[in-house]
């Protein structure tokens, strides 16, 4: 009586297990158990059903519910991927629209700038040439004072413009250091 309780026990269990096994896979994977007209229940080994007489589709072996469970979150792993892929493409995109306006914005203001900076140039070489006179007519010593405040390239100019004898007495009465490196 105890060996047939035994085996009642592990018959009843055995169907309990596969219940819980059959309802897992339904919310893992529900489109199992729906059936369709062109598929056949799989076999174990890999089966062959027949839609029309001349198509024939591969149905898959069957799976272990780990499987099964492995496979799904591996999906749901791609799928979440794929979001955040999106997501970040859709970010880049975003910006890219914002740096081809600037762009535009800028290459709209380039024409007026240039027609600014000209008319600045104009004005500049005008100031230059009258601190050249200016500093032409001042002492040597004072007129060196002053194209040593200035920035290297400013001072070469200004010097370029001065008369060669009155710039070799401005170069005379600076510091020597400064007066070799505006040489170079």
């Amino acid at each position: 009586m105890k060996s047939k309780m035994a085996y009642v026990l592990v018959f009843v269990g055995t169907l309990v297990l596969s219940e819980v096994i059959m309802m897992v896979l339904a919310m893992v994977k529900p489109e199992i158990f729906q059936k369709s007209a062109t598929t056949v229940a799989p076999t174990p080994t890999a089966a062959l059903s027949h839609k029309d007489s001349t198509h024939v589709e591969k149905v898959d072996s069957l799976m272990t519910p780990e499987a099964m469970v492995e496979k799904h979150d591996e999906a749901n792993m791609q799928t979440l991927e794929l979001a955040q892929k999106s997501d970040s493409v859709s970010l880049l995109l975003s910006k890219l629209k914002i740096s081809e306006k600037r762009i535009a914005d800028l290459e709209s203001r380039i024409p007026g700038e240039i027609k600014k900076s000209q008319a600045g140039d104009s004005t500049s070489t005008k100031d230059r040439k009258m601190l050249v006179k200016m500093l032409e007519s001042m002492s040597p010593e004072n007129a060196a004072r002053i194209i040593e405040s200035f920035r290297d390239t400013d001072a070469r100019e200004i010097l370029m413009g001065i008369k060669s004898r009155q710039a070799g007495k401005i170069l005379s009465a600076m510091n020597i250091d400064r007066a070799s490196k505006l040489m170079r």
